[in-house]
C-alpha cells in the first residue's frame, strides 16, 4: 500500500462520514508492501478502526504479484463490493456526509444504470480525478479497468471514456464540498510499481491504448476489457479478509 501516513488522516474522518448511512460502506483493499514495519503499523490500524465500525468497514488484504499495480488494485476493490453503487476513492481523498447525501439524491434521480458520478473537482492533478462511481452492473458490464494497462496512468479517464460510449451517459460531477486531498506526487505510487518508466510516459502508453480502443469499437462489446482474465483484481482465493 504505502501509504499509510496518509491512511491516518482520511480514515478516520471517511468512517464517521458514513456512519450515518445504512447502506453505503468502505471497502478497503490493502496491499502489502516489502516494508514489514508498515505493514503491521497498517494492519493494527485497519483493525482498529474495524472494531469501531464494524459495519462501515471491510477489509482484504492480498499481493500485487508484479508490484503496484492501480488497475488491478482498483479492481480488486470494486470486485468485492457488494453494493449496488460503487465509487472509487483513494486513500489520499475525503468524504463528507453532505457528499455521500450528493450521491444518493442523484442516484434517485435518474436510472442507476446511466448513472455516472464524478467527484473531480475541476482542478488538474488535484488527486480527485479518480473519485468516479457508477452502477455495479456497468462496471462489470465494462470489464473494469484494464488490467493490460501500464502501472498507472489515464486508467480513469479510459473507464469514463468508456462508460460514455457504452451507456450514452454524462458524467455528472458533484457539486457538494469536501476536505481537498492530501498532496502526494505519482513518484509515490512509481516507487512501488515494477517499472522504471516515468509517470507521463506510463500515461502516454495507457492513452494511446485507450483511444485506439475507442476509435475502432463497433459493438458494446469492443469495448469490454479483461475478457480474457479468469477473474478481476487479485484473485478471491488469495484474500485475506481482515476483522
Amino acid at each position: 500500500m504505502g501509504r499509510f501516513h496518509q491512511l491516518q488522516k482520511t480514515l478516520p474522518k471517511n468512517l464517521e462520514a458514513i456512519s450515518g448511512f445504512e447502506h453505503v460502506d468502505l471497502v478497503i483493499f490493502f496491499a502489502p508492501t516489502s516494508d514489514h514495519e508498515e505493514n503491521l503499523q497498517t494492519r493494527n490500524f485497519l483493525r482498529k478502526w474495524k472494531k469501531k465500525y464494524p459495519k462501515s468497514l471491510k477489509i482484504f488484504t492480498g499481493k500485487l504479484a508484479n508490484g503496484w499495480h492501480a488497475p488491478i488494485a482498483k479492481n480488486t476493490a470494486h470486485v468485492v463490493s457488494t453494493s449496488e453503487f460503487i465509487m472509487n476513492l483513494d486513500v489520499d481523498n475525503f468524504l463528507s456526509t453532505a457528499r455521500i447525501q450528493d450521491i444518493i439524491t442523484n442516484l434517485r434521480n435518474q436510472p442507476v444504470i446511466k448513472t455516472l458520478l464524478t467527484g473531480f473537482s475541476g482542478t488538474w492533478g488535484d488527486g480527485t480525478y479518480g473519485n468516479i462511481g457508477m452502477s455495479r452492473y456497468s462496471f462489470k458490464r465494462l470489464g473494469g479497468y484494464d488490467q493490460k494497462f501500464s502501472a498507472m496512468g489515464f486508467q480513469d479517464a479510459d473507464l469514463i471514456k468508456r462508460h460514455k460510449k457504452m451507456f450514452g451517459s454524462t458524467a455528472k460531477r458533484l457539486s457538494s464540498k469536501v476536505t481537498p486531498p492530501l498532496l502526494n506526487t505519482k513518484s509515490e505510487g512509481l516507487n512501488l510499481a515494477a517499472t522504471h518508466k516515468e509517470y507521463d510516459e506510463l500515461k502516454r502508453e495507457n492513452s494511446r491504448v485507450s483511444f485506439a480502443r475507442l476509435a475502432s469499437a463497433r459493438e458494446k462489446n469492443d469495448l469490454q476489457v479483461n475478457q480474457e482474465c479468469d477473474f478481476l483484481g487479485v484473485e478471491a482465493e488469495k484474500l485475506e479478509f481482515l476483522e
